[in-house]
């Protein structure tokens, strides 16, 4: 066992709350094949393959549509040369497909997340891992099916084949398999370690999803379309077998004990179970004798509250620059696929290398300026002489208050960076509206990305609010919030761009951008860890 496991007096009951039951010695090595890495090498192949088959199945649906409309007759015989499937009416059909699959893939990925979320609880994060790589195995192997099979006949078969399989994403898909990612590392991290394997994870998954655009579109043109689709099939077998004989077990978090009408109502509230990662986020009492102070405590809203305006501030902000470039600068599709493939990469490497590094010096400097300084020398009294009574403490003298949440390992600055993140993130987004050249756009795609780290700062925040039997509650919370942020500011946005475009004042749309991260930056101002120790029980909802 490593220096890093073993434990002191000095040592927190809950530094490794979700792996305090369950989790093997082996769990907390470290090394080229630590967990962790293993972890991580998942994700990157999770994240290649769920990205490869992306630019390929529009492709394949634009020319399944194509053939469609000349086949049925809707459209007359092509003369002449170049695209013949470079028409109008086309590029509608083909666009009412893609949107139809876009919203069953919205739906299952919001559902994965709650069931996801009730197998993580019940069964633990590994069980929960292989789930969310062996369906999507299942739902490829239909695409293959859709693409090859002379019974789909590559016409609107295979489109339907494509579009209705994604509902097999409800019981294992993308957004899942971050969710229990990030539980391993919960788990598998001490509190010092944690805010910054989130961010390393994290950009872990941009540097995969990078990878796949660019290997995705370099694989259907030199090996024919069906090849993405077997190589993500592939990757899927190989992370459903790493998932299975190289991650940790790690015994499910137990509920809290609920007693008399709310033990009850809790058992009995099966569908709206689904929704209980949310509860954390509800105000709370954090009674007296709990360490508290008797009142209402807001902290987790108001964080929950800012993490959903800072997500629906950014995560417009790659669409922003595509739909910006284009209609300004006349960028074309590859011009475009280099412009997200070096804003995913820049952020990727921000976070794998710099984020890890601020988070460090952060909380060094916050613990050094409030951790106080243990006494040099303690005499511990071996005979009855040489106890004092007159230093013997008063039987009726008060426990001490519990510390605050953060004075072990500076996680304050965890929050501090919250905060600054999304500030920073105005600041340049407001920035990119002064654009004025193509070569601005590349410049903007690269630099933006030094405002990120604001997601996993923030699920740090969290793990510091709650207790061990809540925490795989908040990770999926947070998760969720994430993804309703990310569905509602495409809706949103997207009909802002369009309207500003009509009336020549598109780039005002990273100012809004702008505005509501500095939103979101304001209402982080007034979040607050509990003043009560989180062993005492006090953050318990």
């Amino acid at each position: 066992m490593t220096a890093e496991a073993e434990a002191t007096e000095s040592t927190p009951l809950l530094s490794t709350p979700l792996a305090a039951e369950g989790a093997p010695a082996s769990a907390t090595t470290t090394g080229v094949l630590s967990p962790f890495n293993r972890v991580c090498a998942i994700v990157f192949f999770l994240a290649v393959a769920f990205t490869v088959t992306a630019t390929p199945l529009i492709y394949a649906f634009r020319t399944i549509t194509c053939e469609i409309l000349y086949d049925e007759g809707r459209l007359p015989p092509y003369e002449g040369k170049g695209d013949r499937c470079s028409r109008k009416e086309v590029e509608a059909e083909t666009a009412v497909a893609i949107s139809l699959m876009v919203t069953l893939t919205t739906i299952s990925g919001v559902l994965n997340l709650l069931t996801t979320g009730m197998l993580n609880k019940k069964f633990g994060p590994k069980l929960a891992m292989i789930s969310q790589v062996f369906w999507p195995c299942l739902r490829n192997l239909c695409q293959i099916f859709a693409s090859t099979s002379p019974l789909s006949n590559g016409g609107r078969m295979a489109i339907h084949i494509c579009q209705w399989t994604q509902l097999i994403t409800i019981l294992g898909g993308g957004g899942g398999y971050f969710l229990v990612s990030n539980t391993f590392v919960a788990a598998l991290s001490t509190p010092e370690q944690r805010t910054a394997r989130f961010g390393i994870l994290q950009g872990i998954s941009m540097l995969g999803t990078a990878t796949g655009y660019v290997v995705g579109g370099l694989i259907g043109d030199l090996l024919g379309p069906v090849a993405p689709f077997q190589v993500t099939f592939c990757l899927l077998v190989l992370s459903t077998l790493l998932s299975t004989f190289c991650l940790p077990y790690i015994a499910p978090t137990p509920d809290e004990p609920k007693a008399g009408a709310e033990g009850k109502k809790s058992a009995a509230g099966g569908i709206l179970g689904f929704l209980s990662p949310l509860k954390v986020f509800l105000p709370r009492v954090v009674a007296v004798e709990e360490g508290g102070n008797g009142k209402t405590y807001w902290g987790l809203t108001l964080l929950g509250s800012s993490v959903f305006t800072g997500v629906l501030a950014v995560s417009f902000v790659p669409f922003l620059l595509q739909l910006y470039a284009t209609n300004t600068f006349a960028f074309h599709p590859t011009e475009n696929g280099i412009l997200l493939s070096a804003n995913s990469l820049s952020r990727a490497l921000f976070l794998t290398l710099l984020f890890p590094r601020i988070i460090a010096w952060g909380r060094k400097l916050y613990t050094t300026s409030t951790t106080p300084t243990p006494p040099s020398e303690i005499h511990i009294p071996t005979a009855p002489a040489d106890i004092d009574p007159s230093t013997q403490p008063d039987a009726e003298e008060p426990a001490l208050p519990p510390p605050m949440t953060d004075v072990g390992h500076g996680a304050q600055f965890d929050l501090v960076f919250v905060r600054w993140s999304m500030v920073l993130d105005g600041i340049l987004t407001a920035c990119t509206m002064l654009s004025s050249q193509g070569w601005h756009m590349y410049l903007a795609a690269g630099v933006l990305p030094l405002a990120s780290g604001t997601a996993p700062a923030s699920k740090g925040v969290i793990m510091e609010m709650v207790p061990a039997a809540q925490q795989p509650d908040a990770l999926g919370g947070v998760a969720l919030i994430e993804m309703l942020a990310s569905v509602s500011t495409v809706s949103l946005f997207g009909l802002v761009f369009s309207y500003l475009s009509e009336l020549g004042l598109a780039k005002y749309t990273f100012a809004l951008n702008a505005a509501l991260a500095f939103l979101a930056a304001f209402i982080a101002v007034w979040v607050r860890f509990p003043k009560v120790n989180k062993a005492v029980g006090g953050a318990s909802v």
